[in-house]
């Protein structure tokens, strides 16, 4: 599967100066996204720490013993310690401390760098089931001709419809080397492939120039390579002449501080990352020397699952004012946990401190402001691209995505064909032509306005369309009234092209 974000906690990492050596994480709980697990891992194994006046009072040492002697559960010793340990945790009603299992954290470490065992596809659940959106290069599935826009319906011949993407890939996962029947259906047809599973690593950092000159970088996660792919992918884009830089955190869970520290310095030449603020209130900065910074632009993207190294990022670069963010609230992930190999085997992550923007502006479950807040995610790219300073912008779709000014997105634009008609999101339409757009309830239209010229589309005069909370707006009548759009429908693949000047 890809960077699958269901259920699990994902983190930024830091050595730090104390007594002892340790391993510090910024955790987030992310759920609902469209693939399976997957975790960050320190460059390094977390190490051991012996806690001043370890061991275990007298009375709670007895229990112990009792319990696992004589009741009639018969509930061995070790199934009381794992118990008392998740009633400790449990009590602190903190998500982000968390006891591990070795098991548990070996796969922590391997997940972690974004590697796993499957057959190398990047799935999204809608109504129609369970959607291929991307194929790994030189993956199993890549190996037998799966293509973006194919739909999975099965596993080792078991129907997997009305089932969950956890049930879907836990059943596609598994052993290196071995076997998976996977069934899956494209434009109507059925059929089923036999591939063997094996470790796939999902490279975490993305991009090309855009047409028009913005540069376009997609970071997935903060992995222990990311800061170096990402110096990569910039040298690389500069070499290209870009003219401005749009830096993609949608959806990126968080990952290593060192990553997140270095990327920051290729825009900031030096002072606070973050502040910390311990138990006792002390703050310890993280600083950032050495940097640099960009004659361009920089828009940087965000979302509602932008959390942790990403808010590091994002809130640095905005304090700064050398980026512009575009999106909406983030995560709110802004505590900080420490990991310390425990002597009877597992790992311990403690919540040990708090951070800040190098402004002191809380994040923890408040989350980055953008600066400029933009709903729906072709939205808000087209709306970087704006702010890029390119004002054409060209969209087209494709399996299992969007095509923007040629640099392909995942996120799908969903269309309305209806009596010959094509309707399409209103609020698209308006990013496209950079304008601002209004829903009246009482009319069930849309209104949108832009350069002193507004339209208003709908539902009673079939301009408009509104549809599971989405309002959409026909393209014949959107651009009669912005002359600035063309559109042309072949063969159910759509184009769309508006011009839009962007106003901050």
């Amino acid at each position: 599967m890809g960077n699958g974000l269901n259920g699990e906690s994902f983190a930024v990492t830091r050595k730090t100066r104390s007594r002892s050596s340790r391993v510090t994480r910024f955790g987030t709980k992310l759920a609902g996204l469209a693939l399976a697990a997957m975790l960050l891992m320190p460059p390094a194994a977390a190490f051991a720490a012996e806690p001043e006046g370890s061991g275990v009072s007298p009375a709670v040492g007895e229990v112990l013993d009792w319990l696992s002697r004589v009741h009639v559960s018969g509930t061995d010793r070790s199934a009381l310690e794992a118990a008392a340990i998740k009633g400790m945790i449990d009590s602190l009603g903190d998500p982000y401390t968390q006891y591990m299992t070795a098991a548990e954290w070996n796969q922590f470490e391997s997940s972690l760098e974004q590697r796993y065992v499957g057959i190398g596809v990047r799935l999204e659940q809608d109504e129609r089931g369970f959607l291929v959106i991307e194929v790994f290069a030189g993956s199993p599935a890549e190996a037998v001709g799966m293509r973006a826009g194919d739909y999975i319906v099965a596993a080792d011949g078991k129907s997997y419809a009305g089932k969950t993407m956890n049930e879907l890939t836990a059943a596609i996962m598994g052993t290196a080397d071995t076997k998976v029947d996977v069934t899956y259906v494209r434009d109507g047809d059925t059929k089923t492939s036999t591939m063997t599973r094996k470790p796939v690593a999902i490279q975490t950092v993305s991009g090309s120039r855009m047409e028009g000159g913005a540069g376009y970088i997609r970071i997935d996660s903060f992995s222990s390579d990311a800061d170096e792919l990402f110096a990569s992918k910039l040298d690389e884009l500069e070499k290209q002449g870009i003219t401005s830089l749009i830096v993609d955190l949608r959806g990126n869970p968080g990952g290593l501080l060192d990553s997140a520290s270095n990327i920051a310095k290729r825009f900031i030449k030096d002072g606070v990352l973050i502040h910390t603020s311990d138990r006792n209130h002390v703050d310890d900065p993280i600083r950032l020397s050495g940097g640099s910074t960009v004659a361009y632009p920089v828009t940087v993207l965000v979302d509602q699952n932008s959390a942790s190294a990403s808010e590091v990022l994002s809130g640095a670069l905005q304090d700064y004012r050398v980026a512009t963010i575009v999106g909406t609230v983030t995560y709110g992930k802004g505590s900080v946990q420490t990991i310390y190999s425990i002597a009877g085997g597992g790992m311990l992550k403690v919540t040990i401190e708090e951070y800040l923007t190098p402004n002191k502006h809380k994040v923890n479950k408040v989350g980055i402001k953008p600066d400029v807040e933009v709903t729906g995610e072709i939205a808000q790219t087209i709306k970087a691209v704006h702010l890029s300073g390119v004002a054409d912008v060209t969209i087209r779709q494709q399996p299992g995505g969007i095509v923007v000014n040629g640099t392909p997105f995942l996120e799908r634009l969903n269309v309305i064909r209806d009596k010959g008609r094509v309707y399409v999101p209103s609020r698209t339409l308006a990013a496209l032509v950079d304008a601002d757009v209004a829903w009246n309830g009482d009319t069930k239209s849309v209104s949108i306005a832009a350069g002193g010229f507004s339209a208003s589309y709908a539902t009673g005069d079939d301009s408009g369309k509104f549809v599971d909370g989405t309002m959409y707006v026909a393209l014949d009548a959107f651009a009669y009234a912005f002359d600035d759009v063309t559109w042309s429908d072949d063969a159910g693949v759509l184009t769309l092209h508006g011009v839009g000047s962007s106003r901050r």
